[in-house]
């Protein structure tokens, strides 16, 4: 694995821990003996609830995207507790490349994406002004 990628995937389990959850585990699936198919990456996130544990997963062909996809079930459609928008995730960063998912175009959201510099997940309402994204008018 990249040095970039062991970065995110750091990162991702950092975040996933502050949705709460109090254990994470990333496996795989390798194909059976004879089937040359992909080899297929599972998140799996536990969380402590009154009535027992509740896992939530998320599965692709890459640790990094598995880790990714469970976040966005984790965070899309929740309220940020410190700006009180919506949330999304946003693994691929782009928003920071300046393109955004049409679905969610013009709802304001405090989108949750990785900062190289930090090498961590950041809400946009942590950072600066300037570097926060506006939506078109």
């Amino acid at each position: 694995m990249k040095p970039e990628q062991e970065a995110r995937l750091k990162a991702a389990s950092d975040l996933v821990a502050r949705t709460g959850a109090r254990s994470l585990a990333i496996r795989y699936s390798e194909p059976d003996e004879g089937d040359d198919g992909p080899i297929v990456w599972i998140a799996i996130a536990e969380f402590s609830r009154p009535k027992g544990a509740v896992s939530q997963v998320g599965a692709a062909l890459s640790p990094v995207e598995a880790i990714h996809r469970l976040l966005d079930s984790l965070i899309d459609g929740g309220l940020c507790k410190r700006c009180g928008r919506a949330t999304a995730f946003d693994g691929e960063n782009m928003l920071r490349k300046g393109r955004l998912p049409d679905v969610i175009e013009g709802i304001p959201t405090c989108w949750i994406t990785y900062d190289d510099d930090a090498e961590k997940y950041v809400r946009d309402c942590e950072r600066p002004a300037s570097d926060r994204y506006v939506p078109p008018v």
